[in-house]
């Protein structure tokens, strides 16, 4: 059976070699010429991609960079606000308060343990000054959130509040002095 469109006779054998023909020479001719646009196009365009592509990450990196300097800032401010508000209930004696303030500090400050803008020797640091404010947290919950709880707080648990803020305080001016590099 033959294709042919609008025959109206049975053609012949060279009748419908000569109806394929032009179809043949055209489909060759702009196939050509397709294929060649095609590879200026990839060969173009694959290199503008990745190039894009890579531009496209690199800010994608700052952005999350500055994410997490802002993340890691907030974080700071927080600790340093309950352990603030640690050493003020401790003061007053409103232990359960304390145990609160000193609870959330201690979570914070593991929260910040792998950020990116912390140097080594700080985190280490930050797992030390959890350990210490996880001691001063049970020292509370055992000695002070019991019946007639004395009003004394032991020297050494301050020591440790004061130690910790301290190191606190030391890494956000650390990252004030970053922030503030043009």
């Amino acid at each position: 059976m033959r294709l042919l469109l609008f025959a109206q006779e049975e053609p012949g054998p060279q009748q419908a070699v000569d109806f394929a023909a032009p179809w043949f020479e055209f489909a060759s001719k702009w196939g050509d010429s397709a294929s060649i646009i095609g590879l200026l196009i990839t060969l173009i365009g694959f290199p503008t991609l990745w190039w894009m592509q890579r531009k496209i990450k690199i800010e994608s990196r700052k952005a999350l960079n500055k994410v997490a300097m802002a993340f890691l800032y907030d974080a700071l401010q927080q600790i340093s606000w309950h352990i603030t508000m640690t050493q003020e209930s401790a003061r007053v004696p409103m232990w359960q308060r304390a145990f609160d303030s000193c609870s959330s500090a201690r979570e914070t400050i593991i929260r910040i343990q792998q950020n990116p803008h912390l140097t080594q020797s700080e985190k280490g640091r930050v797992l030390s000054e959890a350990d210490n404010l996880r001691q001063v947290k049970e020292y509370i919950e055992r000695n002070k959130l019991g019946p007639d709880p004395s009003a004394a707080f032991q020297q050494v648990k301050k020591d440790a509040l004061e130690t910790a803020r301290e190191f606190i305080t030391g890494v956000q001016a650390r990252l004030d002095a970053i922030r503030w590099e043009i």
